[in-house]
């Protein structure tokens, strides 16, 4: 995958990520190949300490440890407000020599998570000398602010669902800085991605936004068919006849629907990089129905050009078996087969 691609993979699924230990996770797996570099770590700040919160490298680095903001160049990168750059760990004063030893580490770039106001950094690191370059340190910085964003989208979010037992008007106020933090997201991927990729990027973004804007207004149960409307809208599927939906109108409840479009996303995301709607043959149908006392949804890709679809049942597959059990306590099913994927979730109509 080239790396504006990964880019895009990554600042989508942090646009969809649900809580710190999701975004953590996301920085882990996509970082080292965004940046391409030996190794990377997630920090969060503590008070007046660095806290390693999560890696990925060649070498075991600093995982679990904290360290006083003052002795540590992950915060410096924090007290600075700007991101560091290290082309040689052994000559920089900024440097902690007693805490290098034994790591591969020779040089590195750190940048602030959320600079106006940092809550944490992102580290890469590199097993020889080098100074890193543009490319490397500005999508290090875009996944740091991404990072950021996608954060405090989540604790506004979380106001939300307090406010909306307390005032109207603390409920409307959160909501529009809600849609200020997707609007951060998409101007972010405006100018930091090619046009082409920052035009698909926005699509997903604005469809996020429609589908919580439908949870977030509705009065009571949310309609299936206008859930699905609203997160596959990106890809047209009134018009383009890449994506066709069709089913009776269903109401499920908030937390249902909060669920159902969650995994609509992640079913997208993932198609949209490697299945069906990665080529211009390929085709997504979708369709709901009742059967007895369970809903049943069936996400079927064809992809065409004779490619198979792959099985997202890794990372992303992972998260959708934990989204269904735990909050729709349901099942799922995949298949894969020549030319296309299956995915049918059945869950308690409540």
């Amino acid at each position: 995958m080239s790396g504006s691609k990964a880019l895009v993979g990554a600042l989508e699924r942090l646009a969809l990520a649900p809580d710190l230990d999701a975004v953590t996770e996301i920085l882990r797996s996509t970082c080292r190949q965004v940046v391409g570099a030996d190794g990377i770590a997630v920090v969060m700040r503590d008070e007046d300490r660095c806290v390693y919160l999560e890696e990925d490298a060649v070498g075991p680095l600093w995982k679990g440890q904290s360290f006083l903001m003052e002795a540590c160049v992950s915060g410096w990168a924090m007290l600075n407000r700007r991101t560091v750059v290290i082309p040689d760990v052994a000559v920089d004063e900024r440097v902690p020599q007693e805490f290098y030893r034994g790591r591969f580490v020779r040089s590195l770039a750190i940048a602030p998570v959320r600079p106006d106001d940092p809550i944490g950094a992102l580290g890469a690191y590199w097993a020889r000398p080098r100074k890193p370059s543009a490319r490397e340190i500005g999508a290090l910085e875009t996944l740091a602010r991404a990072a950021g964003l996608a954060i405090d989208k989540q604790r506004l979010l979380n106001e939300l669902s307090r406010a909306l037992t307390e005032a109207a008007l603390a409920r409307d106020e959160l909501r529009q800085r809600l849609r200020n933090a997707m609007a951060a997201l998409g101007a972010l991927a405006t100018s930091e991605l090619p046009a082409e990729h920052a035009h698909q990027l926005n699509a997903r973004i604005a469809a996020i936004a429609r589908a919580q804007e439908l949870q977030q207004t509705s009065a009571g149960n949310v309609n299936i068919g206008a859930l699905a409307e609203a997160e596959l809208g990106a890809y047209e599927p009134g018009s383009s006849g890449r994506v066709a939906l069709s089913g009776h109108p269903i109401l499920v409840p908030p937390r249902q629907a909060a669920a159902v479009g969650i995994i609509l996303n992640e079913l997208a995301a993932e198609s949209l990089q490697r299945g069906a709607l990665s080529t211009p043959e390929g085709r997504l149908q979708l369709e709901w129905e009742v059967d007895g006392d369970h809903i049943v949804l069936e996400w079927r890709e064809t992809t065409g050009g004779g490619s198979v679809a792959p099985d997202p049942s890794g990372q992303v597959g992972g998260f959708i078996d934990r989204v269904v059990q735990s909050e729709l306590g349901g099942r799922i099913n995949r298949t894969v087969a020549p030319n296309g994927f299956t995915c049918s979730l059945e869950f308690p109509a409540q």
